[in-house]
Formats: structure tokens, C-alpha cells, sequence
């Protein structure tokens, strides 16, 4: 699949109306496969852009890191959780660049949303995306089991 990956973005772009794309795996996928480096389809292609998902706007980076940041197989688990966050304190572990909790807040209306992460890189993101949507989100860099310990030691 990945070897054709090339010719399949070139039909499925008039259809999507994508302007640019890239196909990114694991260097050591490409190794053991024997593969080429990443398919990308245009060569201004931006190293960021802004996407929106359910009317929330998210920065994605392109380099670096795993795929976007931004799990786009999680889209309608994100609107799912959102339906059950109303006036309610989330705590989102492991959130990488916050897309669960940055929905938790704008489109849940939770009371108070904390997210946490182990990688300083993705938290970064995450803030930005919370600023992008001018939602209140509390972000902190720890372990995430560490720091559920702690809250179960702190009540």
C-alpha cells in the first residue's frame, strides 16, 4: 500500500480538493520495508497548518513527532466526550497536544479541564490549541500515572 501511496493521492486529490499531502511512517518501518522516504505531493508544502474539527480550530505540525499530533481517528470519540463533560472536571492523561481536552471544554462546556503529559513538546501545542480556541484548559508536564497518584494521595 505504501509503495502506492504516490499514485493514490494523485487520484484521490481533485475529489478531496487537498492542495497538498504526505504520507509519513516510522523511519523504521521504511528500513525493514525497503521503502522511499515520505510521498509528499507538492514541494511548498507548509510544515503547519490550522484544521477544524466540529467548528474547534487545532494547529497541526507536520515534522516530528507522532504523525500530526492530532489523531483524526479520534474525531467523533473527542464530539462523544464532549456530550458528557457539562459543568463537569475533566482530566485528560497522556494528551499530547490536547485535542480531547481543548474539546472537552469548548464544545462540552466542562467546568474545569486539566491535561497531562509527559513530553514538554506536544504540551506546547496543546496550550496553543487551547489559545486558538480561547478555552481555559490547565496543562502540566508530569507523568501521567505519577500525577493520578498523587491526586488520589491529595483526595
Amino acid at each position: 500500500m505504501y509503495r502506492r501511496a504516490g499514485a493514490l493521492l494523485e487520484r484521490l486529490a481533485p475529489l478531496c480538493g487537498t492542495k497538498h499531502a504526505i504520507v509519513q511512517t516510522s523511519p523504521q518501518f521504511l528500513s525493514q520495508e525497503g521503502c522511499d522516504p515520505p510521498v509528499v505531493t507538492s514541494s511548498d508544502f507548509p510544515s503547519q497548518t490550522i484544521i477544524r474539527e466540529h467548528g474547534t480550530r487545532f494547529r497541526v505540525r507536520f515534522e516530528g513527532g507522532h504523525k500530526t499530533g492530532f489523531f483524526c481517528d479520534q474525531r467523533e470519540n473527542r464530539l462523544r466526550l464532549a456530550q458528557f463533560c457539562e459543568d463537569k472536571t475533566v482530566l485528560d492523561v497522556c494528551c499530547y497536544t490536547g485535542g480531547f481536552a481543548v474539546q472537552a471544554k469548548k464544545l462540552g462546556n466542562a467546568a474545569e479541564v486539566t491535561g497531562v503529559d509527559l513530553d514538554e513538546k506536544p504540551l506546547e501545542l496543546a496550550r496553543e490549541n487551547a489559545n486558538l480556541n480561547q478555552c481555559r484548559v490547565r496543562f502540566v508536564h508530569a507523568d501521567a500515572f505519577s500525577y493520578m497518584r498523587e491526586m488520589g494521595r491529595n483526595g
